[in-house]
């Protein structure tokens, strides 16, 4: 459990791998995590990792003005359907990318990327779309 903001911090500074993992594993209260998002901008992409966030700080970060914090929400499992179908519509082709490729993305927000310019993000929405069809 990371107990404060102060504790966040000191295990993003250490370097190890073992804080590292708990950066990513332990849960906090919703009130930490909301304080270091509030307070530290830049720790924002470090918290993005953490897979035990509240949907509450998800839904902060997904609209975070770093595009690799918006990525990382892009990616999880856990980030609500209209999150997704929000960042569909982001402004960076990595957080396009990355939500072609979430298997949770809403078939719409896979049908418009299936129509964008870059062939990454199109094939990797096609790719879904397609499994869909099958499944």
């Amino acid at each position: 459990m990371i107990d404060s903001v102060g504790e966040f911090v000191r295990l993003r500074a250490s370097g190890d791998s073992l804080d590292f993992k708990r950066i990513k594993q332990d849960e906090a209260p919703v009130e930490v995590w909301r304080a270091i998002v509030e307070r530290l901008p830049d720790m924002r992409f470090w918290v993005s990792f953490n897979r035990t966030l509240p949907t509450e700080i998800i839904r902060i970060l997904a609209d975070d003005a770093d595009w690799r914090v918006r990525d990382q929400i892009a990616g999880r499992r856990d980030t609500p359907l209209d999150i997704l179908e929000t960042l569909s519509r982001d402004d960076h082709d990595a957080v396009l990318s990355t939500v072609a490729d979430n298997p949770r993305t809403p078939t719409r927000a896979l049908e418009t990327l299936s129509g964008h310019s870059w062939s990454q993000i199109r094939e990797k929405a096609e790719r879904q779309l397609q499994g869909r069809r099958i499944g």
